[in-house]
């Protein structure tokens, strides 16, 4: 699946550059951006 690979490299990259600042406001809108693209 396409999708499913977009989502993978996507978040796996995201993650990568939350890990790297430690920021909880990073991760706070990662998780906003995640529902929002869930509900769409």
């Amino acid at each position: 699946m396409k999708i499913k690979s977009f989502f993978g490299n996507y978040f796996g990259e995201m993650y990568v550059i939350v890990a790297l600042r430690g920021n909880q406001t990073a991760v706070n809108q990662l998780a906003t951006s995640l529902v929002c693209l869930l509900q769409q």
